[in-house]
């Protein structure tokens, strides 16, 4: 019964109360109606008694009444079915008799039986019951119907109040949904408490942005002595080429660590409410300039295909982090690989040259085999789509779908 929604359980509560009532009212109704027959018969037989009895003390040779549907007998010449009945009134059946009922006066040889035949109150009262009948089913359907009625209106602040919830967007904000509510029922403290957990939701994100701010400065101190560091011993006339491909590598790695970084504190601070006409073919060259002068060897490595100008509408720190961790994670995943770049209206693909047509089944991964989480998430903040598809060879192409 629990599991069912609740306005069928309201129609079907309804229904039942509906029920009970129909059938109380059909039970207590025939009841009346059977009292209602003896009260009336018993006053007839009585009244009948009474006359019948004062005419034969006045006249012992009266001869007594015997109609269609009333008799009166003395005792000794009454039937068979009237002779053992005791004093009061009783309803006797007998075959081709309906609603037979006899009264019996007097005592010993002085009794008298007085019947009569109601048939027509038979009828009458058959024909009710077939009415109640139809009452208890019809006042359960619509006692059901107008449960069914009225759990829509009842339901309807839930079903708003559901509403509004789901509309609410990911990242907490403020609400004041028990505004719509004027009744001070239980409706309006459901919105209240859904208010009150938005608002400590949303004094938790002020919290996690203040934190993240506050880590950015820390973090980036710490990058920037290690880059200055790396650039003076770059400048150092006595290091050896081994040491120089590994201060390469630092420096590279310092460089990746800040994007991602920058990618972190971005997908923590929500998608900004600023943004701009961005040329990504540009943004993309941008990139690949900052990634060339740490890793000179990428300008090789990485080419350019323009297939159809591609602009878009978002934050530009959000673009130019995208790209940049993007393109270093594929220069970073296999040293001496030579990468397309490669943008359509829709979007752009970064595959190798022999890896086949640009287009082709893809599957969704949130890591895309690079630990593009951070990616990823600025991805899914923005509406981008971000996949891959890896032939049978192992060859890797990444999709970013931007419309």
């Amino acid at each position: 019964m629990f599991r069912r929604p609740l306005r069928n359980r309201i129609a079907l509560t309804c229904g039942v109360i509906g029920f009970v009532l129909s059938l109380c009212f059909a039970v207590a109704t025939t009841i009346v109606a059977e009292e209602y027959e003896h009260i009336v018969i018993q006053a007839v037989l009585d009244g009948q008694a009474r006359e019948v009895m004062e005419q034969l003390r006045s006249d012992p040779q009266a001869v007594l009444v015997n109609s269609e549907h009333f008799s009166s007998y003395r005792q000794s010449d009454a039937p068979e079915i009237f002779r053992a009945l005791p004093n009061g009134l009783h309803e006797v059946e007998a075959e081709g008799r309906d609603g037979l009922h006899a009264a019996v006066y007097g005592e010993g040889s002085d009794r008298w039986v007085f019947a009569i035949e109601v048939g027509p109150i038979e009828i009458l009262e058959r024909y009710l019951a077939r009415a109640m009948f139809v009452i208890v089913i019809c006042g359960s359907l619509l006692a059901g119907w107008l449960g069914w009625l009225l759990a829509n209106r009842a339901i309807q602040p839930v079903v708003h109040l559901a509403d509004r919830v789901s509309a609410l967007p990911a990242r907490p904000v403020a609400t004041n949904m028990a505004e719509d509510f004027i009744a001070n029922d239980e409706i309006r403290r459901l919105a209240s408490s859904i208010d009150g957990y938005q608002q400590r939701l949303v004094e938790v994100d002020a919290a996690e942005k203040v934190f993240f701010s506050n880590a950015s400065h820390e973090l980036r101190t710490p990058i920037a002595v290690i880059q200055g560091a790396v650039e003076v011993l770059c400048d150092d006339p006595a290091m050896t080429s081994g040491q120089r491909v590994r201060i390469g590598r630092i420096d590279r790695a310092i460089l990746e660590l800040g994007w991602l970084l920058e990618a972190l504190l971005l997908s923590a601070r929500g998608v900004p409410a600023d943004s701009e006409q961005i040329d990504i073919a540009a943004t993309i060259e941008e990139a690949l300039a900052r990634i060339v002068a740490v890793e000179p060897d990428a300008a090789r490595r990485i080419t350019l295909d323009l297939r159809s100008p591609l602009t878009v509408t978002a934050p530009r720190r959000w673009t130019d982090c995208i790209l940049s961790v993007l393109l270093q994670r594929v220069l970073n995943k296999a040293p001496g690989t030579a990468w397309q770049v490669v943008v359509t209206d829709a979007g752009l693909d970064v595959l190798q040259p022999d890896n086949g047509q640009v287009a082709g089944d893809r599957v969704q991964r949130s890591d895309l085999g690079l630990n593009l989480m951070f990616v990823d998430r600025l991805c899914r903040g923005l509406g981008w789509r971000l996949e891959q598809r890896i032939s049978e060879q192992g060859a890797l192409t990444l999709h970013l779908g931007i419309r």
